[in-house]
């Protein structure tokens, strides 16, 4: 089993949960459906327990781990906010 987690993907997602005026989505370029599956599956084969497919979504995580809790929770919402 593999826990496939992609960060933003482009999909209907966006459209659907009004997200498209997010700060995120204007400053990033989303990774294809496609993509994202086939990192998901190459990931299986390979017996990875996690795939975070993504230089920049490897970066984040990494982040997450070494900053404070309470500057993540900003950064998080100012990201998702409308521009």
């Amino acid at each position: 089993m593999t826990a496939l987690c992609p960060g933003p993907t482009a999909s209907e997602f966006q459209d659907r949960a009004d997200m498209n005026r997010a700060r995120l989505l204007q400053q990033i370029q989303l990774m294809s459906a496609t993509t994202v599956a086939q990192a998901g599956y190459q990931a299986l084969r390979r017996g990875q327990a996690i795939a975070v497919p993504g230089t920049a979504n490897k970066l984040l995580t990494l982040s997450l781990r070494l900053l404070p809790r309470p500057l993540v929770r900003v950064m998080v919402r100012y990201l998702q906010s409308a521009a």
